[in-house]
């Protein structure tokens, strides 16, 4: 099974933070001076009206795709409707840590993210930006079609 990150990886939460097409250089980056999640926290409507990112069109095939995700409380009304406006059928588990996707995934299966801090990356396909270039990963993807390269080949 494939399991889906949202932030980053399907709904582009960067841009409405940083600007179109800017992406952070380190996980940890500020905004105006202000941490990236609180300024999400002041700007919920931000995560319903986020564009998808450049890998929706993959996972928007898929005729149910899961979701793996940690979102703070807050977040996830919005971050279901805005799952509700892009697919018609999903499954979603919202976690608490990035660390506990780990457990959801059995020998066979998959996580598509770009978290830099995983413990384990042997069954991360990591969508690569300036703030996990230093992950050292089996699955880096930089663009659709390596990602459909890679997938087609897993299935």
């Amino acid at each position: 099974m494939i399991f889906w990150d949202i932030d980053g990886t399907v709904r582009d939460i960067h841009s409405p933070v940083y600007g179109k097409n800017v992406v952070p250089l380190d996980w940890d980056s500020k905004t105006n001076g202000v941490d990236f999640c609180d300024y999400i926290d002041n700007n919920l409507q931000l995560l319903e009206d986020a564009p998808p990112t450049k890998y929706y069109n993959i996972v928007s095939q898929y005729e149910k795709p899961h979701f793996l995700t940690r979102q703070p409380l807050p977040w996830i009304p919005y971050t279901t409707r805005w799952l509700k406006k892009h697919f018609e059928n999903f499954m979603v588990d919202f976690i608490s840590d990035f660390d506990d996707k780990l457990d959801f995934v059995g020998p066979n299966d998959y996580i598509i993210d770009d978290y830099p801090k995983f413990s384990d990356y042997s069954q991360i396909i990591l969508i690569c930006y300036p703030y996990n270039d230093s992950v050292d990963c089996k699955y880096r993807v930089k663009s659709p079609s390596e990602l459909k390269k890679i997938l087609a080949e897993l299935e």
